[in-house]
C-alpha cells in the first residue's frame, strides 16, 4: 500500500513537470532542442509511458 501510494505521487508529479512544460513551451516559441525531432518523440513517449505507469501501478 505504500508503496503504490508514493508512485501515484511520483506520477502526479510528473504530470505537473509536464503541465509547466507545455506552458513553458507554449510561451516560447522559439526555444528548440538541438537534435532532431525523432529523438524528442522517442523522449515523449517514454515519458509517458513512465507515467502511465506511475500512475497505474
Amino acid at each position: 500500500m505504500k508503496n503504490s501510494k508514493r508512485y501515484l505521487l511520483i506520477g502526479l508529479g510528473m504530470i505537473l513537470i509536464a503541465i509547466v512544460f507545455i506552458a513553458y513551451a507554449l510561451g516560447h516559441p522559439e526555444a528548440s532542442f538541438p537534435w532532431s525531432n525523432n529523438i524528442t518523440y522517442i523522449i515523449y513517449m517514454t515519458y509517458l509511458v513512465l507515467v502511465i505507469y506511475f500512475v497505474s501501478k
